[in-house]
């Protein structure tokens, strides 16, 4: 875990519970369920309970932790704040509403250990914050209109070995260098920003026109995945049940054609999006290239990988780069939230072609 980011982290959750003054009201509904329960006559109480339940609902869904890049949540869980934080509270709450909607007995003891619970990590998480400015750690923070994006490598990916890890380095500036070129006519070699040994995440940094075509891919590769993942959860419990390799050849070939129909479209998209040189014969090969890179990109994260994409906004009246259009920014910022790390089950199921060798 990365320090600098941690701190960023840290200061982004203390901040968003003060703004919103998530902790308070929390209490306040804990206070007026127990109120409910001890005089469960008075109408006044039941009422008071509706209201901060709604001022909660309000707030939590206002939370900036919402969004969160998943590997910011993946840092927060580490921390063991990842119950504590946004909707992912929220939908908790409400659980217990529904669960306990006769028994408000029973809901003011499960909210009242979740506000016993919040308060022990947001209480250790203002010491730790002294405590960076103190040793003068500083803060991982983007400036308005910088880009970075960050994978996660899987240890066995690389067998846990630095010359296999920089190899993968290389591969993956190839991958993304192609996305340079749709965004911006040419390619870059990508600076790293910082680098996380905990489970190999490297951050980079990225030209904004390039983060927009990388984050558009990502997104569009995940929710194809997700449409692979009961076929891949149905081929582990067939190969658990003794059905042999030719038993799911079917099963791999369905897989590897739906992700491969999807991303034949996604590369259209890219191109008519991105694309500006007028070069047919260039936009040809960029076409076959972009097709590879997609296909690798799709394979890692069937392998376990996590990819995600974050960019900082202007804000208020500093002065925009005329360069970079606001859509740029939007398009970051609505695929970033549809971007997540995939839970798998089951072995890798996509075979798709990295080089026309391989077709």
């Amino acid at each position: 875990m990365n320090a600098e980011r941690l701190h960023v982290i840290a200061i982004a959750i203390r901040d968003d519970f003060n703004k919103l003054n998530i902790q308070n009201i929390l209490k306040s509904l804990v206070n007026s369920l127990q109120n409910q329960v001890s005089q469960p006559n008075q109408p006044t109480h039941q009422q008071n309970v509706s209201n901060n339940l709604q001022s909660l609902v309000v707030a939590l869904e206002k939370s900036a932790t919402n969004d969160f890049t998943p590997a910011w949540n993946q840092v927060v869980e580490e921390i063991g704040g990842g119950e504590f934080i946004g909707n992912v509270l929220l939908e908790e709450i409400q659980s217990i509403f529904e669960r306990n909607n006769i028994t408000p007995s029973l809901a003011h003891e499960e909210l009242n250990e979740i506000q016993n619970e919040l308060s022990k990590f947001l209480a250790a998480l203002n010491p730790l914050i002294i405590s960076f400015d103190a040793l003068n750690i500083g803060t991982e923070q983007l400036q308005p209109g910088e880009c970075e994006l960050g994978v996660v490598v899987p240890r066995s990916e690389v067998d846990n070995a630095l010359p296999n890890f920089g190899k993968e380095l290389i591969e993956l500036n190839k991958i993304f260098s192609v996305f340079s070129e749709l965004a911006t006519g040419s390619r870059e070699s990508f600076k790293i920003r910082t680098i996380s040994s905990s489970d190999l995440t490297v951050f980079l940094e990225f030209l904004p026109e390039v983060a927009a075509c990388t984050a558009i891919s990502i997104e569009r590769i995940i929710a194809l995945y997700k449409q692979l993942l009961e076929i891949r959860k149905l081929k582990g419990d067939l190969e658990k049940q003794g059905v042999p390799e030719e038993g799911t050849a079917g099963i791999d070939a369905h897989a590897n054609s739906l992700m491969e129909r999807g991303l034949t479209g996604l590369i259209e998209e890219l191109i008519e999006k991105f694309h500006k040189n007028e070069d047919p014969g260039r936009e040809n090969e960029l076409r076959i290239e972009t097709k590879y890179a997609l296909n690798k990109l799709a394979k890692r994260i069937d392998r376990g990988y996590g990819i995600d994409v974050r960019i900082e906004p202007y804000i208020g009246d500093e002065d925009i780069d005329d360069e970079m259009p606001e859509e740029i920014t939007n398009a970051i910022i609505s695929a970033s939230k549809n971007i997540q790390y995939m839970k798998l089950d089951g072995d890798p199921i996509l075979t798709l072609p990295e080089s026309s060798d391989d077709d």
